[in-house]
């Protein structure tokens, strides 16, 4: 059986709930031990990976479970930030059917001269995105003269740009403006 080890976790005072094996050759019939990890907020030890603990932005493990992660964005969201529920039932009245997609997607097509992108003009196919050019969250309007056209990886950097925000975003980066 491998040898079990502890991590001191030096920017906190208690030793970190991480649980690490070496790796050895199992016995027959027998399976490697995993790592482990047990959450700061409920105590319950689960395996290490994606499934019971999510990654954190530099890449590495969360500390709590999903379950308690899911749990606090829950209260956060529904209980205590009347923003957070305002934001959301936005989000809700701007949902797209596959069939309200594609109509709107014809009528944009026609309205703006073909199936090209607003933003970088690249020639679209079936995997096109409808954009708000004013955000919703920032107080656009989900209506026709607030659509255009994208593709997904200039929809994805607007993210909650205004167009004159996206323009001086592009020009920074070196990249071309054409709308």
């Amino acid at each position: 059986m491998g040898r079990r080890c502890g991590r001191v976790d030096y920017g906190r005072t208690r030793l970190a709930e991480t649980t690490l094996f070496t790796h050895t050759v199992p016995e027959k019939g027998k399976s490697l031990p995993r790592a482990t990890r047990t959450c700061r907020h409920c105590d319950k030890t689960y395996p290490l990976n994606k499934t019971y603990f999510g990654h954190n932005p530099q890449g590495g493990f969360r500390w709590k479970c999903r379950e308690c992660v899911r749990r606090y964005v829950s209260n956060h969201n529904y209980r205590g930030n009347p923003r957070a529920i305002e934001r959301t039932e936005l989000r809700r009245g701007t949902i797209f059917t596959m069939a309200e997609k594609r109509d709107y997607g014809i009528a944009l097509a026609v309205r703006d001269g073909g199936w090209i992108c607003f933003y970088c003009k690249a020639e679209l196919d079936s995997g096109y995105h409808i954009d708000h050019k004013l955000p919703v969250a920032r107080g656009g309007s989900h209506s026709m003269k607030n659509f255009a056209l994208a593709c997904m990886p200039c929809n994805q950097e607007k993210h909650a740009k205004d167009i004159d925000e996206y323009r001086e975003w592009r020009r920074d980066r070196g990249l071309s403006v054409l709308f």
